[in-house]
């Protein structure tokens, strides 16, 4: 029972920490408001496929928070030290978020599209990959997955964010290069999109 509190409260720091973030970085930077739905420039699928998604989501995290004894079949049984794991992976992935948006700053948007007066950015966790938020949200609901043994709440995010990485990234890369041209094609060269590259080391005969 003491571990039931213990892993419950760590998961709600991780989730209050999660929603100040992206609030603050909203507000300041993104002016379309924290709670607004998702944007129609991403397209019309992905707005569908992702709010589908959203249905188990957030079912999951209602019962785990309030009727977790009547959805038993919600969990898999977890070893505590892999759920201790998992606490670790949860901060310390909102600490990585915090770094993003820090060197997001401005330049932040929530949606594809490019800002008006927008900068590539390439320093911070931008100089190893191209998008460093993405394997963020995921390391995140694989963290709330480990500390809430709650294999819906983890499948179901890790999908959303899948569908993101799949259906909008290709759109989002195109906005780049037409506004960045080759600067953001040498950008692509030496970076990954979520693995930072292995540099070959030319070799001269």
């Amino acid at each position: 029972m003491e571990d039931y509190y213990i892993f419950k409260w760590c998961f709600a720091a991780v989730f209050v920490l999660l929603v100040i973030i992206r609030t603050y970085s909203r507000i300041r930077f993104d002016r379309r408001g924290p709670f607004s739905l998702h944007h129609l420039e991403d397209g019309l699928s992905l707005l569908i496929v992702r709010w589908i998604l959203a249905v188990p989501l957030i079912f999951s995290m209602i019962g785990y928070v309030f009727l977790m004894d009547h959805f038993s079949w919600m969990y898999i049984t977890l070893p505590r030290f892999i759920r201790g794991i998992g606490v670790s992976l949860g901060f310390g992935s909102i600490c990585f978020l915090g770094i993003v948006h820090y060197y997001l700053g401005i330049n932040f948007n929530s949606a594809s599209s490019v800002k008006d007066n927008h900068a590539l950015v390439t320093r911070g966790p931008y100089a190893l990959v191209r998008h460093p938020m993405y394997l963020t949200f995921i390391l995140l609901f694989i963290a709330s997955f480990m500390i809430t043994e709650n294999w819906l709440m983890g499948l179901s995010g890790i999908l959303i964010i899948l569908s993101l990485m799949t259906l909008r990234l290709r759109y989002e890369e195109a906005k780049l290069i037409e506004e960045f041209g080759d600067q953001y094609r040498s950008y692509m060269e030496i970076t990954g999109r979520f693995v930072p590259k292995l540099r070959r080391r030319r070799t001269t005969s």
